[in-house]
């Protein structure tokens, strides 16, 4: 399929089909006409009242314990 054909069947495809998504795209050496199947996102079932809560995170380390964790006690 030459250039001019694949966008002349994508434009055909789009009127037939208007609620898809259609492109022309260059493999090996010729064109082919795909379909983009992007989904839209699901309606909200509702509204939050206030934030997910917060994952629990370990406590922070101090740089010399980090140090000695990284190389060692040296021991």
């Amino acid at each position: 399929m030459t250039r001019e054909e694949a966008i002349a069947e994508v434009d055909r495809k789009r009127q037939a089909e208007p609620t898809q998504t259609w492109i022309a795209s260059r493999r090996d050496d010729g064109w082919v006409v795909a379909r983009v199947g992007v989904r839209p996102s699901p309606k909200p079932t509702g509204t939050a009242e206030q934030p997910p809560p917060r994952a629990p995170h370990p406590a922070p380390e101090s740089v010399a314990q980090r140090i000695v964790t990284q190389y060692g006690s040296g021991g």
